[in-house]
C-alpha cells in the first residue's frame, strides 16, 4: 500500500471531525498526529508533503476513531495542559478547564502579598504570617488547601509557582494540602505530584470535604473547585467525563453549600478562600455566603467570557 501524505491526512481528516460534531477539528487533528508520529507541531505543518507508514497511519486512524466518538483528546492522549503544565489525566479525574487557571492565578497573588507585605506592618517572619490570637501575634507557616484536588493541577501549579516566586523557598515557608473524595483521582493527583518532584511536597488525603480527622483543622487560603453543575445530564459533551466530579443537587449548589458550612470555623484569620462556580447558581451561592460569613468581604468575580464564575471570600479588616 503506497504511502499516504502527510498534508492529504490533514485535510481528510480534518473534515471528518468536523462531520462528527468537533469544535476544534483542525487542533484535534494535529494533537492526534503528534503522538501517531512522535514529531513536533512545527514538523508536521513544515513537511505537509511528508509520506506516512502505514503503521503509523494505522495508529493516527485508533486515535481519530476514539475522537469521531466524542471522547475528549485529553483522555486518547493521557495529557492536559494547564498554566503551563503538563499533566496526566484519565476517566478518574475531570479535565483541567482555561478558567481555573484565574485560582492559581489568585492564590499566587494572595501568597505574593504575603509574603511581601505581612499582616499589620510588622516586622518581616517566616513565610510573612501574622495572625492574632488571644491578644498576641503568632508566627507560622502559611497552609494552602486544594480540596477536591482531582488531577491536582491547581495544587502543583500554585506549589510550582511560588517557588519561582520565592526562589525556592516555598517549600519552607508554605505547607500545601490536597484532598479529594475519590481514591482514583488521588492516584492520579499523587502521579502528577511525583513527576514535578512534589509528591513529599504536598500532602494527599482521601476525604469527604473536611471529615479526615487527620487533615490540618485550619488553613489561610482554601481553594475549592468542586462538583457545581446543575443536575442535567443531557450535554453530551459531559459524558466521558466522571459525572460525580461534575455534578450536584439543589441546582448544583448542594456540595458547594455543604464545604461553605464546614469551611466556617476551617479558615485562620484574615484568610481567603476562592469557589469556582457555575454561572447559573452564583447568585444563589453568593447569597448563601453571606449568611454565613458574616465579617468578610464576599464578591463575585467574572470569567473572561463575563459570566459569574467564581466567589471570593476574604475576612475585613
Amino acid at each position: 500500500m503506497k504511502p499516504l501524505i502527510l498534508g492529504t491526512i490533514i485535510d481528510r481528516s480534518s473534515k471528518e471531525l468536523k462531520k462528527s460534531g468537533s469544535d476544534s477539528p483542525s487542533l484535534d487533528v494535529y494533537l492526534l498526529l503528534e503522538n501517531a508520529l512522535d514529531k513536533k507541531r512545527v514538523f508536521i505543518l513544515s513537511h505537509t508533503d511528508f509520506p506516512v507508514s502505514n503503521p503509523e497511519y494505522y495508529k493516527f486512524r485508533k486515535l481519530l476513531n476514539r475522537r469521531k466518538k466524542g471522547e475528549p483528546v485529553a483522555y486518547i492522549l493521557s495529557r492536559k495542559e494547564f498554566y503551563g503544565y503538563g499533566f496526566f489525566v484519565n476517566k478518574n479525574v475531570l479535565i483541567p478547564r482555561p478558567e481555573t487557571e484565574w485560582l492559581v492565578e489568585q492564590a499566587i497573588d494572595f501568597v505574593g502579598r504575603r509574603l511581601a507585605s505581612p499582616v499589620g506592618g510588622s516586622s518581616a517572619c517566616l513565610a510573612g504570617h501574622v495572625c492574632r490570637q488571644a491578644g498576641r501575634r503568632v508566627v507560622g507557616r502559611l497552609n494552602i488547601l486544594d480540596i477536591g484536588t482531582g488531577s491536582g493541577c491547581i495544587i502543583i501549579s500554585i506549589a510550582e509557582e511560588l517557588n519561582k516566586l520565592t526562589r525556592l523557598q516555598a517549600y519552607k515557608l508554605i505547607r500545601f494540602f490536597a484532598s479529594d473524595i475519590s481514591k482514583k483521582s488521588l492516584y492520579v493527583a499523587k502521579k502528577n505530584a511525583k513527576k514535578y518532584g512534589l509528591n513529599n511536597i504536598i500532602r494527599f488525603y482521601h476525604s469527604d470535604l473536611f471529615k479526615n480527622k487527620r487533615m490540618p483543622k485550619k488553613y489561610d487560603l482554601i481553594i475549592a473547585n468542586l462538583p457545581y453543575v446543575p443536575d442535567d445530564k443531557t450535554n453530551q459533551k459531559l459524558i466521558f467525563e466522571p459525572q460525580n466530579a461534575i455534578y450536584s443537587a439543589q441546582n448544583g449548589t448542594k456540595i458547594i453549600k455543604e464545604f461553605l458550612n464546614q469551611s466556617l470555623k476551617r479558615i485562620n484569620i484574615e484568610g481567603v478562600i476562592l469557589i469556582e462556580l457555575d454561572p447559573r447558581n452564583a447568585n444563589d451561592i453568593l447569597n448563601y455566603a453571606k449568611k454565613l460569613f458574616i465579617n468578610y468581604n464576599i464578591e463575585l468575580k467574572n470569567d473572561l467570557a463575563g459570566l459569574k464564575r467564581y466567589l471570593t471570600l476574604s475576612q475585613k479588616c
